[in-house]
């Protein structure tokens, strides 16, 4: 299965192509994708009419504005890694690692850990853990990450720990 980048991070954070050209770099080379699984994308948060116009966003901290989502390859396992910047992230954040999650996970035929690789799930263990956030409008979820925001902390995951293993 070839994924297509943009396509994905669409689906990440349920965006139009009007949004996600605004999220991407217009040098971006899939094969980083697909043969290398190297990801790392930031989308444009506060360049979005639904959040740039909507007074619920006003108190969003800026550090948030620009938090990425990255994936590449652990050298010493056929393992790939997930992360976010913070250890506590908005619902926004959660899903996109979620569906990005999946549609690798699909991709390579792999499972998924989230306790750095002491236990493994299915796709569909995985699948149906998230379903509920995954299902969830772009509404509802934009709504909840602009008052999460405020409230989050801001601990980072600069440690060399990931998030997610996907082998």
């Amino acid at each position: 299965m070839k994924l297509s980048l943009s396509k994905l991070v669409a689906q990440m954070w349920q965006l139009t192509a009007e949004e996600v050209a605004l999220s991407l770099a217009e040098t971006w080379d899939e094969t980083e994708l697909n043969e290398h699984y190297t990801f790392d994308v930031t989308p444009a948060l506060f360049k979005f009419k639904d959040i740039k116009d909507n007074p619920i966003w006003q108190n969003f901290p800026g550090e948030r504005e620009y938090n990425s989502i990255s994936m590449g390859p652990l050298q010493r396992y056929r393992r790939l890694y997930v992360t976010t910047e913070n250890d506590a992230e908005t619902l926004m954040q959660t899903r996109a690692c979620a569906v990005l999650i999946i549609k690798v996970a699909q991709a390579t035929h792999g499972k998924i850990s989230e306790d750095h690789g002491e236990s493994w799930q299915t796709i569909v263990e995985f699948q149906h853990k998230y379903q509920a956030l995954i299902a969830a409008s772009r509404y509802d979820v934009q709504r909840f990450s602009a008052i999460e925001g405020t409230t989050l902390g801001f601990d980072s995951t600069s440690s060399s720990l990931a998030k997610y293993l996907l082998y």
